[in-house]
């Protein structure tokens, strides 16, 4: 006799046939058998009591061999309880349940925080989480990302800053719900092309790894607000950076940068940007189009001069440029009727023209030492 049973996945209920009653001897076929077992794994991963005691039921039932599956569960689970300090005994489903539902995980600190100890890997069995939407493990002991980051299809947060992880898989481009991304102080060496399938992506955290170039894929990140590259080996950046039109903040700082694209102009949306400790010679004539920029830091560049569209960025209050080779200003910074600091100091400015920029600017604080 055959028993029909449901199950309930991604809210979804759906009718499927099981042989409950009979043992593997009476199952006719191999495809049968393959049925059957597809039908309890989507039981043990529905995340529902009954449906994953109900599919514990059928494998016994079919002597189908899921000792793989239980033994991933409960090596994920001990894993998980070095973050979350359960301390409880539980049964295999309760475990399975408890592990399905986890929306988040996290287990960061400084290393050699007291009371802190390190995790040293995320195991693939992570997969099995799909549920998780923020998984944070800032400063620990981990060297690799495995590829079942990619199951991962509802993270919205992944922190693994201070971690040693040098190269991030691909398959991170199947976490298309993803919206923060922090990599900083993580030996990182190159982005994979397939970040660029992180639409929803907004924060972008690089610092203080060793990149030397970026994707051009990167550009069709296209929700991105914030990115941080500060302290890289970054030469250049990719010209599809001007497809960011919602970017407001792009760290460049600590780079050996020599020049920008002209596309830059495409961010038009830009309010900091920071490109201190470069060495770059001039700025695009199109940096004239940020129209919403307001801060603007250069200091210890190699700047000579600046062009002259730097008047048409009317919304700018901060402007760092000390410590350049800077002997002269273009009439047209008297235009900033909104600037508030403009910092000089440490460039070879004339004494005339130092009056002649303090005349220009009667309103703002200028610094020349």
């Amino acid at each position: 006799m055959t028993t029909y049973f449901c199950y309930r996945i991604d809210g979804k209920v759906d009718a499927v046939s099981s042989i409950l009653g009979k043992d593997k001897s009476q199952v006719n076929n191999m495809s049968e058998i393959d049925s059957e077992k597809e039908n309890v794994m989507r039981l043990l991963l529905s995340g529902q009591q009954e449906s994953i005691e109900l599919g514990l039921e059928v494998a016994n039932s079919l002597q189908i061999d899921i000792e793989a599956f239980k033994n991933d569960m409960n090596t994920l689970y001990d894993w998980v309880e070095k973050t979350r300090q359960w301390g409880e005994s539980l049964s295999l489903s309760e475990k399975i349940v408890r592990l399905l539902s986890l929306p988040r995980i996290s287990h960061s600190g400084q290393l050699g925080f007291e009371g802190f100890t390190p995790l040293d890997c995320i195991p693939p069995q992570i997969k099995y989480l799909l549920s998780l939407e923020v998984l944070a493990l800032s400063f620990n002991h981990i060297l690799e990302l495995p590829v079942e980051i990619g199951y991962l299809r509802n993270i919205e947060i992944l922190i693994l800053s201070g971690n040693r992880i040098s190269v991030i898989p691909s398959e991170i481009g199947q976490c298309q719900k993803l919206e923060i991304l922090d990599l900083e102080e993580t030996n990182l060496q190159q982005l994979p092309p397939e970040i660029g399938k992180c639409s929803f992506l907004e924060t972008l955290k690089l610092k203080s790894n060793k990149l030397e170039s970026l994707p051009e894929e990167l550009g069709n990140c296209q929700q991105l607000r914030y990115l941080y590259l500060n302290d890289n080996n970054l030469h250049t950046i990719p010209s599809t950076i001007g497809k960011l039109k919602k970017l407001r903040s792009l760290q460049l700082s600590q780079n050996p940068l020599q020049t920008l694209p002209e596309e830059i102009s495409g961010l038009e949306n830009l309010e900091i940007l920071d490109l201190q400790s470069t060495n770059l010679l001039c700025l695009p004539s199109s940096i004239g189009k940020l129209s919403r920029l307001e801060r603007l830091t250069l200091e210890n560049a190699q700047l000579q001069a600046l062009p002259a569209s730097i008047r048409e960025l009317k919304k700018l209050k901060y402007v760092h440029l000390n410590n350049n080779q800077l002997t002269e200003l273009p009439v047209g910074i008297s235009k900033l009727r909104n600037l508030d600091l403009l910092d000089l100091s440490g460039n070879p400015l004339s004494i005339q023209e130092k009056v002649k920029i303090k005349s220009w600017l009667p309103h703002c604080e200028i610094r020349f030492e």
